[in-house]
């Protein structure tokens, strides 16, 4: 059809639906450039991230102070949790590629501070309790601890880097005992730490799953067994809060 042989008015309908066809495909193009985009995520230096953490502590931890200890560990947690190379000579064998096994004596802050570095731009995770864990398994079965087997997909990226999965820190490992479910009695944690080494046995990445303890590893081979002890020292970073580190409970009590 001839734009000449149309009315003022139906020339009017033409431009307006093209323009209306327009600025639908601009806005649905600006939808979808949002959704795509990469959003950036800060990119923290060890001491930034110290300096983060060391804030948040304050804020989430009423009367929270650091000792010398404190300052040591946390600033080998930082150095790990930003792949600062400094991380590397602070022990044996110490890998990017391996999670951490932290232990020390009952009190001297180990949950609190793989807590307050639960969310990094190295690896975030989720914290568990073992003696939760176990119960779990006594309540529900084999069921009920599958979900431990496998990386966390988060409801909100935005808290955790951008990351698409997330791993488990297991809290307090050793304390738990033989769990039960209709008279089939099992450790827990061993189970566990046999399945998820060997769901990332093939990647030879470690980096997504954590420990804390009151036990240095030998002393839970009668609980766990020596494979599953061998496991962890596999997948690990051992690092040891000072056996001299003050009870922070008692410290507290006594205040």
């Amino acid at each position: 059809m001839a734009i000449e042989s149309l009315t003022p008015q139906e020339i009017f309908e033409v431009v307006n639906a093209f323009y209306l066809k327009k600025e639908a495909n601009r806005k649905q193009s600006e939808y979808w450039d949002s959704v795509y985009k990469t959003r950036e995520y800060p990119k923290f230096t060890a001491e930034q991230l110290y300096k983060v953490v060391w804030d948040s502590a304050k804020k989430e931890i009423p009367g929270f102070k650091m000792s010398n200890y404190d300052k040591r560990l946390y600033r080998i947690l930082a150095l790990y949790f930003t792949n600062d190379a400094r991380f590397l000579d602070e022990g044996n064998d110490f890998s990017f590629r391996k999670g951490i096994y932290l232990f020390g004596n009952i009190g001297c802050g180990k949950s609190t501070a793989m807590t307050l570095f639960r969310r990094n731009q190295h690896q975030s995770y989720i914290l568990n309790r073992a003696i939760e864990v176990s119960a779990e398994y006594t309540a529900g079965g084999q069921e009920a601890i599958e979900k431990y087997f496998k990386l966390l997909s988060p409801s909100n990226r935005d808290l955790y880097f951008g990351q698409e999965k997330l791993g488990r820190c297991f809290d307090d490992i050793g304390v738990e005992n033989l769990a039960s479910n209709y008279g089939n009695k099992i450790s827990v944690m061993s189970e566990l730490i046999m399945g998820i080494y060997n769901r990332d046995q093939h990647l030879q990445n470690f980096n997504t799953t954590h420990f804390t303890s009151n036990c240095e590893l030998k002393d839970l081979e009668t609980l766990y067994g020596a494979r599953v002890i061998s496991r962890i020292a596999e997948m690990t970073n051992i690092i040891e809060c000072p056996m001299d580190a003050p009870d922070k409970r008692t410290f507290s009590i006594q205040k």
